[in-house]
C-alpha cells in the first residue's frame, strides 16, 4: 500500500503482511497514473531511487573536480550594440535576441561520474543545511570545483524534507513565480509543482526505431533522478519526460537545456503544460486524493476508513431523520418542510452525565420569576440569589454556561407567552351594532365584530361578560 511521508512529502510503499517499506513502486501494483498528480510514485519495479543514493555516497568521498577554467563574465557587450534598457535590465537590438541566445548549442555538459564530488557545502555543517545546488555545475561550468559553495550533486531523497520547507525556491535558491513564464521557460511556478518537462527538436532519423530513441532519452534523462514515465511522440519528434520529484525536473531542465542525447541534437527542453485529456486530468484527480487519504490516516484523530454508523455514540442513540421534500400544499411543487426548534440539531443530552447531588454547585438551579427576570434558586437550602453563586465557581465551565443559557431560553419563553397575553387582553374597537340583531339581544347584551378573525361575537357592558355564542332572548 502506498504511505505518505508527512516530513519529506512523498510517497513511499509499505507491505502490510512482510513489514517492509521501499521508496520505489513494486512491481506487483503495476504502473502509475497517467498523470500522478502532485506527488510522485515510480515505476513500477525500477529500483533507480537506491542507486541515486549510493552513487552521491561514493561520489562526495572524493573531492568536485573543476568543469572549466573559468566562468565567462555576464557583462560583455557585442560591438555595436551599446543601447541598455534599464527598465529590462537588458542590451537591446537585432543580435541581443534572447530567443536566438536560448538555442545555442551548449559548449559544455554535467557528467556526473567524473565531475560530482564533495564540495564546501558539504564540509561546513552551517552551510549543509541551508546551501543549494550549484547552477553552473548543472549546466557542467563550474570553475570552483571543490571551493563552490554549493552542491556539486543531484538532489536525492535525504533533501526532500529541506526542499518541504521552502516551496518559494527551487533547488538552486533561485526565486519560484506565482505561474509559468508564456514560453514554459525560467524557474517555474510556485503553485504548480510540476515534474514533467516537454523536450523538442529531437531527431528521431539518426536512430534506428523509435525504441533506439526512447532507450536514449531513459538513459540520458534518467541521470539526473528518478524517471516515472517516457511519453514519446515520434511523428512529432518531441517527447515528455516525468520525474518521479521536482528537484529532479528542475535540475534535469538546466542540465539538458541546449544540450544532445547521442547524436549532437540541439534540444528544446522546457516545463510541460498539464494535460488536456480527460482522462489523465482525472487520474491525476484520483491520484492526489489517494494520496491526500494517507496523508490523514497518519493525523491523530482523523477516521478515514469505513465505520460503523453509531461509531462513538451511545447504543441506544439515533440520529433524526433528515427532513424530506414535501407537497405540503397540494399544488405539485416540492417544499422544503419546515424543522421545529429543537430539530435544529440532534438530542445529545444522554451522552453526558447530570451533575450530582454532590458536585459544587449542582443545588442551584435558575429560575425564571414572574416579571420576567432569572435569579438562582437552591433547592436544599431554599436560598435564592439575584448574583451568581459562590458555589458555582467550583462547578464545570460548560455546566455552568448550559444552566444560563437555559434561564435565557426560559427568559425569552415567558416573554413571548407574556406578550401573547397582553396582545389577547387588548380591548378591541367594537363594530357598529346592528340595530336588528340587538333588537332580538337580551337587555344590555350587543353583537361585535373580531378584528382579527371577523367573527361576530357577544358582549355584556353591564356585567363584562363575553360569548361567542348568541345569548338567548328572555
Amino acid at each position: 500500500r502506498e504511505i505518505f511521508d508527512k516530513e519529506a512529502r512523498h510517497i513511499y510503499y509499505h507491505n502490510a503482511a512482510t513489514g517492509e517499506t521501499s521508496w520505489e513502486r513494486p512491481r506487483a501494483m503495476g504502473p502509475t497514473p497517467h498523470s500522478s498528480g502532485w506527488f510522485g510514485r515510480g515505476a513500477a519495479g525500477s529500483t533507480a531511487a537506491g542507486g541515486y543514493e549510493r552513487n552521491n555516497a561514493d561520489y562526495l568521498k572524493r573531492a568536485a573536480r573543476k568543469q572549466v577554467d573559468y566562468i565567462a563574465a555576464k557583462n560583455t557587450v557585442l560591438e555595436g550594440a551599446y543601447e541598455y534598457n534599464i527598465w529590462w535590465g537588458k542590451h537591446i537590438g537585432d543580435h541581443w535576441s534572447s530567443k536566438e541566445a536560448s538555442r545555442e548549442p551548449a559548449e559544455t555538459r554535467c557528467v556526473l561520474a567524473t565531475d560530482a564530488g564533495r564540495t564546501k557545502a558539504d564540509t561546513l555543517t552551517r552551510s549543509r543545511a541551508a546551501a543549494n545546488f550549484c547552477l553552473f555545475f548543472a549546466r557542467g561550468c563550474c570553475a570552483a570545483g571543490a571551493e563552490c559553495r554549493y552542491f556539486h550533486r543531484i538532489p536525492v531523497r535525504a533533501d526532500l524534507e529541506r526542499f518541504a520547507k521552502d516551496e518559494s525556491h527551487d533547488v538552486f535558491g533561485r526565486e519560484r513565480h506565482r505561474d509559468f513564464r508564456d514560453d514554459m521557460t525560467g524557474v517555474g511556478s510556485m503553485t504548480k509543482p510540476c515534474r514533467t518537462l516537454y523536450v523538442g527538436s529531437l531527431v528521431k532519423a539518426e536512430y534506428e526505431n523509435p525504441k533506439a530513441l526512447e532507450e536514449a532519452i531513459w538513459r540520458n534523462f534518467g541521470e539526473w533522478g528518478e524517471l516515472e514515465n517516457v511519453n514519446l511522440i515520434s511523428r512529432l519528434s518531441i517527447c515528455f519526460v516525468r520525474y518521479r520529484y521536482r528537484s529532479s525536473a528542475e535540475f534535469a531542465k538546466e542540465a539538458m537545456a541546449n544540450n544532445h542525447l547521442d547524436h549532437g541534437e540541439n534540444l528544446n527542453v522546457r516545463w510541460a503544460h498539464e494535460d488536456p485529456n480527460p482522462v489523465a486530468a482525472d487520474a491525476a484527480a484520483r491520484a492526489d486524493a489517494d494520496a491526500v487519504v494517507e496523508m490523514l490516516k497518519q493525523r491523530r484523530g482523523v477516521a478515514v476508513d469505513d465505520v460503523p454508523g453509531n461509531f462513538e455514540t451511545p447504543a441506544d442513540y439515533h440520529a433524526p431523520k433528515a427532513p424530506d421534500d414535501d407537497d405540503d400544499d397540494g399544488d405539485g411543487q416540492r417544499t422544503h418542510k419546515r424543522l421545529k426548534p429543537n430539530e435544529y440539531y440532534p438530542d445529545t443530552s444522554g451522552q453526558y452525565p447530570s451533575p450530582s447531588a454532590d458536585e459544587p454547585g449542582s443545588a442551584w438551579t435558575p429560575v425564571v420569576g414572574q416579571d420576567g427576570t432569572s435569579y438562582w434558586w437552591n433547592r436544599a437550602t431554599n436560598e435564592t440569589s439575584r448574583e451568581a453563586p459562590k458555589d458555582l465557581a467550583d462547578a464545570s465551565a460548560g455546566q455552568a454556561l448550559r444552566a444560563l443559557d437555559a434561564a435565557d431560553r426560559a427568559r425569552e419563553l415567558a416573554e413571548a407567552e407574556q406578550a401573547a397575553a397582553n396582545e389577547a387582553a387588548a380591548p378591541r374597537a367594537a363594530a357598529p351594532p346592528n340595530d336588528d340583531d340587538d333588537a332580538r339581544l337580551p337587555p344590555g347584551w350587543a353583537a361585535t365584530t373580531d378584528e382579527a378573525t371577523g367573527a361576530t361575537y357577544y358582549f355584556n357592558a353591564a356585567t363584562s361578560e363575553v360569548s361567542w355564542t348568541r345569548p338567548a332572548a328572555t
